[in-house]
């Protein structure tokens, strides 16, 4: 054990770490995160289900100073704006695998007015904040702001940008202010200059009178956005989808207080490969990875094998020096050497005295790391759980899951 923690230490001592390319599975899609209010509690950061927009997980911060408008992904990293007081507007940086948030004031920018949307530029890796009539460069480390210029070209002498997004081709889109009718201009933004372009306008149900708080915009499909109604139709509070097409609104939850913002994170770069060993049972175990996996932070990517043994042990193996098809225990060992193995996992299950493969083995990656040693960023990882199957008779009395192939985020 102890030589090949040497020798991984070795190889990145090398520098022989690096990104794989992968093909992307149907279930690795962007992440949906949105920021907004708890009545009487806090403030929260939520992952939301990309169909139903029902929260699957949250961190929660307190403080009457703690508050977040709008919400976009930087750099793999999420970033909102903290208007709490006008006199120390902030950026906040939140780590989307353990939800930690960090602040840094911004200056440059107006005290006064609404900071109301950001947009990340992957190509020049620059980060935009939009004010009513303005367009800045943000730096989130210092916190520095520096104008654009203001936004030109609207035809209406009323108007004002609420919210901005770019979609994954590059081209930004802006939602304004409505307009007597209930109807929302979009837009589109060119970020050199400031200028907007009108191309349609969002209708919405008759009666309601708002604005819209922030736009996502994923790689495909319509766009989502959040409402607030400030008149008489509470109702049309919370997310909408967007018909990026025709403007088409439609709801797609109630949520009051709405979300101040959202946002789609890139999916973990992740891809199973190898086979399985049918177990004792007449069972596969599977193995999957879930969450953000990445040396700064405490936990956030859980690897778990499934369809495992009840009341057995496993252990994870990884490594990084590929992918390996090699005879081990009357199945495949799938990790390249040098391997090393983790802490024993518990599978549970049903009592002891029933066999099934109801069990589950599972480690929290992050975890681990963070209480052993750290693969820096950009690190391709290869992982597989192996465990006993008493089942079998010696030496092939192991169980060996597929494998998992994923690549280590900053």
């Amino acid at each position: 054990m102890k030589l090949l923690h040497v020798a991984i230490r070795t190889l990145l001592t090398n520098g022989v770490v690096g990104a794989t390319a992968f093909a992307v599975q149907t279930s690795n899609e962007p992440a949906l995160f949105g920021v907004r209010q708890q009545v009487f509690c806090c403030e929260r950061l939520e992952q939301l289900d990309a169909l139903t927009g029902i929260p699957i997980s949250s961190w929660s911060y307190a403080g009457s100073g703690v508050q977040h408008h709008t919400l976009e992904a930087h750099r793999d990293r999420l970033v909102s704006i903290n208007p709490a007081c006008c006199f120390a507007r902030r950026v906040v940086v939140f780590h989307p695998a353990d939800g930690q948030r960090s602040e840094t004031l911004i200056t440059g920018a107006p005290l006064f007015g609404g900071a109301h949307s950001l947009v990340s530029d992957p190509v020049s890796g620059a980060l935009y904040l939009t004010t009513d009539s303005e367009l800045y460069t943000l730096d989130p480390v210092s916190g520095q702001a520096t104008l654009v210029a203001s936004f030109t070209g609207s035809p209406y002498a009323w108007d004002f940008v609420n919210t901005a997004a770019m979609d994954v081709n590059g081209t930004v889109y802006a939602i304004g202010h409505e307009d007597s009718a209930h109807r929302y201009a979009v837009y589109t933004l060119q970020l050199a200059t400031a200028q907007l372009t009108w191309i349609g306008e969002i209708q919405m149900p008759t009666g309601s009178s708002g604005f819209f708080l922030d736009l996502a915009i994923p790689p495909t499909g319509d766009w989502w956005a959040s409402f607030r109604d400030t008149g008489l139709m509470p109702s049309t509070r919370g997310l909408w989808r967007i018909n990026p097409g025709t403007f088409q609104a439609t709801q797609v939850r109630y949520v009051d207080p709405p979300h101040e913002g959202l946002a789609f994170l890139a999916p973990t770069q992740q891809a199973s490969y190898c086979t399985a060993k049918t177990n004792s049972l007449g069972c596969a175990p599977t193995i999957s990875g879930e969450g953000f996996p990445s040396p700064t932070a405490s936990s956030g990517y859980v690897l778990r094998a499934a369809n495992v043994r009840n009341q057995s042990t496993g252990s994870l193996t990884f490594g990084i020096s590929g992918r390996a098809v090699l005879p081990f225990g009357g199945g495949t060992n799938c990790v390249a050497p040098p391997r090393q193995r983790t802490t024993v996992a518990f599978s549970g299950g049903s009592p002891t005295g029933v066999a099934d493969c109801n069990g589950t083995w599972q480690l929290d990656f992050n975890t681990w790391m963070s209480q052993h040693f750290t693969l820096p960023a950009g690190t391709t990882i290869q992982a597989q759980w192996l465990g006993r199957d008493a089942g079998f008779a010696p030496p092939d009395n192991w169980s060996l899951s597929n494998a998992l192939e994923f690549v280590v985020r900053p």
